[in-house]
């Protein structure tokens, strides 16, 4: 079984190498020691999800999701898959929450934090606002998650690809 992690770089930041290290781990657990890792940027994620596409049974993409103009991973990837992205409205619930716990407005944009790929399911966020997602295509699996995760968010996105390939 190959897998890759791919780590969207932008907006001034890197996903955490916490995060990067807690995918690792989740995915030695499940007899994956070696995952291929890339790093990619809005520019070079179509051609490093493809290329993850052609080699890995599971395929995890770290970061570039959200609500800045540049969080494009969710799209990016739904359009690689001839996929549409969909409003995820318990996310949306979630977020419109945080906001006005914070007794801030939300702005429209965050609604993009809410989009999931068509058919995939929703991966809530502990963490912050963007919620990730994960599908199954066939004998592949793919994840997305926010740059910042807990283990716990990490656990969920590898748990769904091994309960599949079961």
């Amino acid at each position: 079984m190959n897998a890759d992690i791919i780590v969207i770089e932008g907006r001034g930041h890197v996903a955490d190498g916490v995060s990067v290290a807690m995918a690792k781990e989740a995915l030695s657990r499940r007899g994956i020691n070696k995952p291929n890792l890339q790093n990619a940027d809005a520019d070079t994620l179509s051609e490093a999800f493809n290329a993850a596409l052609a080699r890995s049974n599971i395929i995890m993409i770290i970061g570039g999701l959200g609500d800045d103009s540049a969080d494009n991973a969710m799209k990016t990837v739904a359009d690689d898959l001839n996929e549409e992205c969909e409003m995820n409205f318990s996310a949306l619930g979630r977020i419109a929450s945080s906001y006005a716990r914070a007794g801030k407005e939300m702005p429209d944009t965050a609604a993009k934090a809410a989009t999931v790929i068509h058919g995939s399911a929703a991966i809530p966020n502990t963490v912050g606002i963007a919620v990730g997602c994960a599908l199954s295509l066939g004998s592949q699996h793919i994840v997305l998650l926010p740059g910042a995760v807990t283990a716990f968010f990490v656990a969920i996105g590898v748990s769904f690809c091994y309960n599949f390939i079961q």
